[in-house]
């Protein structure tokens, strides 16, 4: 957070792109996802109305979603587009001419995602068919974000509330395509970025469960704090939100992406959950649903296997 703005002066340079796509109509009825406009709706109601930010700085994908309650914050329709490649490719490029005074960009994001057999996490969009099922490719968001293209964003707080299933266990014809963002090698800038997902990799995602948790934790939050302390935040659903989860009778473990550059004395601090994955070799997976143990529990166990003197060579650890 930067000391020398006020907390008025945050709340007018706080930006967000929340996108719902309840509906692929080209992938057929099973891939539809009911409710998560509302979903979405609300968390865009908290930042207009709970926080005060300006309905004009609020941009809106969707498809298949109710469009009122958007409206109905002020949100105009020209700030709501559908969630299709074409216009999603071409906003988030374009961060720093459309929104040049922003300091702090949120993103939520709720639909369809997989992991890509390179590993990556895809956020499917809603101009999917069959054989090509446009995505957005979340290293190539993460790298973007933090360049020169997001221009004075210099805090990025994302919520994607998706799953994170392994893309080959569609057992789909036809692979997932590259996403639309550049691949070219951007220059860095000072940037702080705080990415929460849902599920682990090769997990599901519990429809109904994480994005609406997170938003009572944000609710919670004191009216004078802005930005929020996401710390704080993703303390509370490391602690709590397990409960919640076996309550239910779920299985997936959220995780996060922490990434922090040239804002204080330690030019870059990059890190993940130490309770999810991000991404998880499909092997490993297999065996966590095989033993019941958790991914998290087996990467540590790994850790410490690593430390141990009569598992200092992989074909050791291999047969543990």
């Amino acid at each position: 957070m930067d000391p020398a703005l006020s907390f008025m002066e945050w709340v007018k340079q706080t930006y967000a792109v929340v996108v719902a796509i309840e509906d692929y109509p080209k992938l057929g009825a099973a891939w539809a996802l009911p409710g998560v406009g509302k979903q979405a709706a609300g968390f865009a109601h908290w930042l207009v109305r709970d926080r005060q930010i300006p309905p004009a700085h609020v941009k809106v994908f969707a498809s298949g979603a109710d469009l009122a309650p958007f409206a109905d914050l002020g949100i105009s329709p020209q700030e709501i587009e559908l969630a299709e490649a074409g216009p999603i490719n071409r906003f988030f490029p374009q961060l720093k001419e459309t929104w040049p005074d922003g300091r702090l960009l949120f993103i939520y994001w709720v639909g369809h995602g997989f992991v890509g057999r390179d590993g990556s996490r895809r956020l499917i969009l809603s101009d999917a068919i069959p054989a090509q099922k446009t995505n957005l490719d979340i290293d190539q968001l993460v790298h973007l974000l933090r360049s020169h293209l997001a221009g004075s964003f210099r805090q990025q707080i994302a919520i994607i509330d998706t799953c994170a299933r392994f893309f080959e266990t569609l057992q789909s014809a036809s692979g997932l395509p590259d996403g639309g963002l550049s691949r070219e090698e951007f220059l860095l800038e000072a940037v702080e970025q705080n990415f929460y997902f849902a599920a682990s990799s090769g997990e599901y995602g519990t429809k109904d469960w994480f994005g609406p948790y997170i938003l009572d934790q944000l609710r919670e939050l004191p009216a004078d704090q802005w930005p929020p302390d996401w710390r704080w935040t993703r303390d509370r659903v490391d602690k709590e939100f397990e409960k919640v989860l076996k309550e239910a009778g779920a299985k997936q473990q959220p995780v996060w992406l922490e990434y922090r550059r040239g804002l204080d004395p330690v030019s870059i601090r990059e890190s993940v959950s130490a309770r999810g994955v991000l991404p998880t070799l499909s092997d490993i997976q297999a065996v966590s649903q095989r033993s019941g143990f958790p991914v998290d529990h087996l990467r540590r166990l790994s850790e410490l296997a690593a430390k141990c003197e009569s598992l200092a060579n992989a074909e050791s650890r291999d047969k543990l």
